[in-house]
């Protein structure tokens, strides 16, 4: 003889209460993501609808107060395509975002490496690392400029008292330097965001393996390979697209420090947009463009996805 409960039947008031419970908690779930929802589809899905619709109109910047029915067309897409400037722009960007962002993550990896360790002044120094991620993109840039500068610049006055050259180098003119120039603020700039990301990574290295691969007779750099960077592969998973897409949409740094030149030497597809936009009131173009680019970065996070997708494995 059992003396357990017997079972609640399945229409019993119990069930319905948990049930309507779970219901209402469910509602309340939804409520409360109501504002981020409605936040995202006003800051986010309408710019890129709008984005959308303006590519397929020739439209200009001060024909959009008109109530003129547009027309649509596939004219900015046939030009920006058939333009062999495009091709040129999207090289530039590819440079800038993947070598800039290259020499970012390598600079990063090696401050948190440096800062990782105990030493004297380690706290000093790394507020002194970290400052030119707290610095505007603007401020650094004009920094920059200043120092890249041919004439009185710091960084031609070192390379002329050194021996180095012979003559200043016109970093910012020269269509052999610009691009480089650019790219290694952009890298300064951004690099201490990968220092402040994996040195949280760093921390969560678990020291049992490093030990264990040290009494294996593994040294400093195959410890770091063997365990140091697959214990990192979570951090970089996550910062290492997010810093590419955010160098899709960079403008300041170029737009301070070149302006795109010279000649088209640096102009990447924000500078492009910017330029087509707010310089030739191209309103359609730009937009194209900016359809070109968005879907270039949906390809690469997908992309990304599928790569970095942790898969469990089979048992």
């Amino acid at each position: 003889m059992s003396f357990s409960d017997p079972a609640r039947p399945a229409g019993s008031p119990h069930r319905k209460s948990v049930r309507g419970l779970a219901q209402q908690r469910e509602r309340l779930f939804l409520w409360m993501l109501a504002p981020a929802a409605l936040l995202i589809i006003v800051l986010v899905a309408y710019p890129i609808m709008a984005m959308i619709n303006f590519a397929f109109q020739d439209v200009k910047l001060f024909g959009l107060v008109n109530n003129a029915e547009p027309e649509y067309s596939l004219r900015n897409f046939e030009r920006l395509l058939t333009d062999p400037r495009t091709v040129t722009m999207l090289g530039t960007t590819a440079v800038y975002v993947f070598i800039g962002t290259g020499l970012a993550f390598i600079w990063g990896l090696a401050t948190a490496l440096l800062l990782n360790k105990s030493f004297a002044g380690r706290r000093a120094l790394r507020m002194l690392i970290v400052s030119p991620w707290a610095v505007a993109a603007v401020v650094a840039s004009l920094s920059w400029m200043f120092l890249l500068n041919s004439e009185t610049g710091l960084i031609n006055y070192l390379l002329l008292y050194t021996g180095i050259t012979r003559q200043p180098i016109n970093f910012l003119g020269n269509h052999n330097w610009a691009l480089a120039s650019v790219v290694f603020v952009s890298a300064w700039k951004s690099y201490p965001f990968f220092t402040v990301m994996l040195i949280a990574g760093l921390s969560a290295v678990p020291r049992d393996a490093l030990d264990a691969a040290r009494i294996d007779g593994a040294g400093p750099v195959r410890g770091f390979f063997w365990v140091t960077l697959p214990a990192l592969r979570p951090v970089i998973a996550v910062s290492l697209p997010l810093s590419i897409l955010s160098s899709f949409r960079e403008i300041e740094t170029i737009f301070v420090l070149t302006g795109g030149g010279p000649g088209r030497a640096t102009e990447t597809a924000a500078v492009a947009i910017y330029n087509q936009a707010f310089q030739f009131f191209e309103v359609g173009r730009a937009s194209a463009i900016g359809v070109l680019v968005f879907l270039i970065c949906l390809v690469f996070v997908f992309v990304s996805l599928r790569l970095l997708q942790y898969r469990e494995p089979q048992k």
